[in-house]
């Protein structure tokens, strides 16, 4: 081929490429003037574009308008994608280490609970066994009070 004819295949080639270019531009306008219409009936007839071809080009144009609507929306995230990840796992982080804090604080609330409640478990079955005893042993025993389960859980 030579390159005369390269030329100017790559010139028709320019030249569909810019008319289908305008032609989309015209269909995804639909801004209908004087000039414009005219514009887009000559396209039309040079593109060989059928009324229902029309329609299903429009359709397919503003499926690509949305798809690069999309695409813009999301180009060009990353860093915020990782300033929010950096944010995420600080905080979870933070959250360990208060959970860490708070449970330590529970063992130790429940430390502070178990040996009093314990004590006071022992007193009143204490308490249960000395009665019985007293019950068993009246004369030897009676001078002995024993403390109800009130007196030895009062405030």
């Amino acid at each position: 081929m030579s390159e005369l004819t390269k030329a100017a295949l790559t010139a028709a080639d320019q030249q569909q490429r810019d008319a289908y270019k305008r032609y989309a531009e015209l269909v995804m306008d639909g801004k209908a003037t004087a000039e414009n219409t005219a514009e887009f009936r000559g396209l039309i007839a040079d593109l060989g574009r059928t009324p229902d071809r029309i329609r299903t080009d429009q359709e397919l144009l503003a499926k690509v308008h949305s798809l690069l609507g999309t695409i813009r929306a999301g180009s060009g995230l990353s860093n915020q994608i990782i300033q929010a990840t950096a944010g995420r796992d600080a905080y979870e982080a933070e959250t360990r280490c208060i959970v860490a804090e708070r449970t330590a604080k529970t063992d130790e609330l429940r430390k502070a609970y178990a040996l009093p409640a314990e004590r006071q478990g022992a007193a009143i079955c204490a308490a249960r066994e000395l009665e019985e005893l007293k019950s068993r042993n009246v004369p030897l025993l009676r001078h002995i009070e024993v403390p109800t389960r009130q007196q030895i859980e009062q405030r």
